[in-house]
């Protein structure tokens, strides 16, 4: 006897050659389950642990939040804070009602963020300090590889922004950043903007919002975000330059398009020429005259030089130049300039 099996007595080989593989896929499958939720939840710590450290001060970025919460387990990754406050060391602040953030595990370098109103921003400047509020807002992020911005889009609700001495608030501002070769390329439009100067007479001004007020530029180098006078100040020595590709304003009777390329002072004013092709100059330097901005004389000067610019189809090609804190149409200085920030 060689104690063999029969073979209507021995196991099924093939049946378990057909079961081998779905096994071993489930084992794999289970790893992966086991692996993934370890790293969810490891991600998760270190996100508490990130905006626990960052509220105890110190050196850099200080945030506050009313008991941040984490979640979305398992196809998302989700972080919500209550009135949360950021301060920079360089004095700038900011504060939301609410913010959620979150991204999908599987595109880690693509995140979304939705802030409930009211959300506010304040920049100390040698002058004062620049301020905006809005109702709220949503943001899409997008990182490269090494952990750098590529691209960010931005939609505001009810944007307020003010300084010292002037103000700008709209309905709505979308702003879209993208990084390019060297440098960041910036699109903003604003809907329904309404302008203040102060001091600006009544009537100085067309009536109504703005109806149309966008800008397409590139900043070279790229520039520290978010804007601050200190990071101004490193982009403007390290000899920063704001290319105006494309600008618009339609308001009222104004129309203007405008390029060309800018820079800052050292007072952080603005500096450089533009070329403006400006359509209903004639009833905003009449405006101005009225109300008591400009003296006549002034404005036949004004007008006499637009008068001589004048295109084929009656609108008028001006450049536009700004230096040493002064706003000038040609030869003309009309307007004193203020430091950005």
């Amino acid at each position: 006897m060689t104690g063999r099996k029969p073979a209507a007595q021995r196991p099924d080989s093939a049946a378990r050659r057909r079961f081998r593989g779905p096994a071993i896929l489930l084992a794999g499958a289970v790893v992966v389950a086991i692996v993934y939720s370890a790293g969810w939840f490891a991600v998760r710590a270190h996100v508490l642990a990130a905006l626990e450290s960052q509220s105890s001060g110190g050196i850099g970025p200080v945030v506050g939040a009313d008991g941040p919460r984490v979640g979305g387990f398992p196809l998302a990754f989700g972080v919500r804070a209550d009135a949360l406050s950021l301060s920079l060391p360089d004095g700038a602040a900011a504060r939301g009602e609410a913010v959620t953030a979150g991204w999908r595990p599987w595109r880690p370098l693509s995140a979304r963020a939705d802030v409930a109103g009211p959300l506010t921003y304040r920049v100390p400047t040698p002058g004062g300090s620049v301020a905006a509020a809005a109702e709220g807002g949503a943001g899409l992020a997008r990182l490269s590889p090494l952990g750098r911005l590529s691209r960010a889009r931005v939609d505001v609700a009810a944007p307020r922004i003010a300084g010292p001495d002037w103000r700008v608030e709209a309905r709505s501002l979308e702003a879209d950043l993208r990084a390019v070769s060297g440098g960041l390329a910036i699109r903003v439009e604003a809907a329904e903007a309404r302008p203040g100067l102060a001091g600006m007479p009544s009537g100085a001004l067309p009536e109504g919002p703005i109806e149309r007020l966008a800008i397409a530029a590139t900043a070279r180098p790229r520039p520290d975000l978010p804007f601050t006078p200190a990071g101004l100040a490193r982009w403007r020595d390290a000899g920063g330059t704001l290319t105006v590709d494309a600008a618009r304003l339609d308001w009222g009777t104004l129309s203007l398009e405008m390029d060309g390329r800018i820079a800052l002072d050292a007072e952080l004013r603005p500096t450089g020429r533009l070329e403006a092709r400006i359509e209903g100059a004639r009833e905003v330097v009449e405006a101005l005259v009225a109300a008591g901005v400009l003296r006549p004389a002034d404005a036949g000067l004004i007008l006499g030089f637009l008068g001589g610019l004048s295109a084929e189809d009656g609108a008028t090609v001006v450049p536009v130049r700004m230096g040493d804190g002064w706003l000038a149409l040609g030869p003309v200085p009309v307007a004193r300039l203020a430091p950005v920030m």
